[in-house]
């Protein structure tokens, strides 16, 4: 046919606007949906791994502030160390003073002792107990003799801690003031630390905007048992446990953006994403 008939038969018979294996109608509306929601997934996967980023710096800085902390608990150990020294000489006067004190109470009963002997010595009239009195009153006074030797030892014992004493307590001294300036110098950098970590806090609650609530809850869980919770895809394996990824689960990491290791848990990524 011809004409405006065979026209409009052409139009119905053979280019029907119904759907087939071809979709009818306007493509491109599901087309920019679909583009769309790939950078939207991708935006939010960037997102994630800038708040890991930015979690591995907190994790330095919290480091760092656990270092200042113990090094200015070793110092002021340090310092204990250096007073139980001074306590120690201290203690070892004390132990000499009270020998020193003992021995002067027994020295003054052996004095005692002698004079009673020659009070008594005075009043015998026999030779026999006269020569025995006598006798007594010798070894009285080689045991004196012995006991004012050990008397003058503790007082040379001493008069040498007193000198020991003086050395100590100036080398205590110096040794103190120098821990003291370094538990200021630590101190003033914990500080500094601890404002920056403070900081850093506040950051973060604006890097958890726009991050699947799904990941969050998954990387805060894995984030308090291991340091490096999330972790990215190396040859196809988790690069923390070497976890080997079948081809379906890389389909799902790369249509997720994440997926959890099977083996170790750690959220896996790949580390294209710019």
């Amino acid at each position: 046919m011809c004409g405006p008939i065979a026209q409009g038969l052409e139009q119905s018979a053979h280019n029907r606007k119904v759907p087939g294996s071809i979709p009818g109608g306007p493509t491109n509306l599901n087309r920019a949906k679909i583009i769309e929601g790939n950078i939207m997934s991708h935006q939010s996967l960037k997102k994630f791994i800038d708040l890991i980023t930015f979690d591995q710096q907190l994790i330095i800085l919290q480091k760092k502030s656990q270092d200042i902390q113990k090094n200015i608990f070793r110092y002021q150990q340090e310092i204990q160390q250096v007073e139980d020294r001074k306590t120690k000489i201290e203690l070892k006067e004390q132990e000499l003073q009270r020998q020193l004190g003992q021995q002067e109470i027994l020295l003054k009963e052996l004095q005692d002792n002698e004079q009673s002997f020659l009070k008594n010595i005075e009043k015998v009239s026999a030779s026999r107990e006269y020569d025995a009195a006598v006798k007594e009153l010798e070894h009285l006074r080689v045991i004196q003799s012995s006991e004012e030797q050990k008397l003058m030892q503790i007082h040379n014992k001493i008069n040498n801690v007193k000198k020991e004493e003086v050395a100590i307590f100036q080398q205590v001294h110096e040794e103190i003031l120098k821990l003291e300036q370094l538990i200021e110098y630590e101190k003033q950098n914990l500080d500094l630390v601890d404002k920056e970590l403070l900081s850093i806090d506040n950051a973060r609650n604006e890097k958890l905007q726009g991050i699947s609530s799904d990941w969050l809850e998954m990387y805060e869980m894995m984030r308090g048992r291991v340091s490096d919770p999330v972790v990215p895809l190396q040859q196809d394996s988790c690069s923390a446990c070497f976890y080997g990824l079948t081809p379906r689960d890389l389909q799902i990491l790369r249509y997720n953006g994440i997926l959890q290791c099977k083996d170790c848990y750690r959220l896996l990524y790949e580390q294209s994403v710019p």
